[in-house]
């Protein structure tokens, strides 16, 4: 097909610089109000530079610096064990059922009088926490019956290999020294809160609101 067939192109506009300064024209027709006010933006704004700069500093020098965490900061996994040393998981499950991403899988084991690893009937020969699926909502901490896994204050978990975000037992189990820092996972409260009654449970509540006068 011939090109004359074809209708031309429009013309793009042509784009226009962005002006980014003020010419001596334009700042002696400049009224003095509208020369006032930038004079005034350009004090506050050195004022404000002025005032932070002798602030101290609200960073931290990590690694070697760490901002401590919140008693109920829900950081990685941790087993915990009982006085005795045995560990507090007796193997129930009820953490892998409770899991909405289905991050975690256990394995269990009948304790034995030569080998006892925990006070009930069943121990977890296989515990494992994807943690690149775990979102850190502590429902297995919630569900569990031996407050055995909670979510402790660490938080450094930066690898390059995919395979080291699957938590073992290995990893995860407290160590002997530190099986004094127990801490009870998430329970609820012992008396239920007082909240508004719900329309279906008190409708002559609402109402009562709606009678009563402004």
């Amino acid at each position: 097909m011939h090109e004359a067939v074809f209708k031309p192109l429009p013309k793009q506009a042509g784009r226009q610089g962005v002006k980014v300064h003020l010419t001596a024209r334009q700042i002696k027709t400049m009224g003095w109000t509208k020369s006032l006010q930038i004079s005034w933006a350009i004090v506050k704004g050195m004022f404000m530079t002025w005032r932070h700069l002798f602030r101290r500093p609200t960073t931290f020098n990590y690694p070697n610096r760490k901002r401590a965490q919140a008693p109920r900061f829900r950081g990685i996994h941790r087993l915990q064990r009982h006085d005795d040393g045995l560990e507090r998981c007796v193997g129930c499950g009820l953490c892998a059922v409770v899991c909405p991403s289905d991050a975690i899988y256990l394995e269990a084991r009948e304790n034995t009088p030569e080998r006892r690893v925990s006070h009930g009937e069943r121990y977890a020969s296989l515990y494992q926490i994807d943690m690149l699926r775990c979102i850190f909502c502590g429902f297995c901490e919630e569900a569990c019956p031996e407050d055995a896994i909670i979510l402790g204050a660490d938080w450094e978990a930066a690898s390059v290999d995919r395979r080291d975000f699957v938590y073992a037992k290995s990893r995860l189990l407290a160590p002997l020294e530190q099986k004094d820092r127990f801490r009870r996972g998430m329970t609820w409260p012992d008396e239920s809160p007082e909240t508004t009654p719900a329309s279906t449970d008190l409708p002559e509540y609402y109402q009562k609101l709606q009678n009563k006068p402004a």
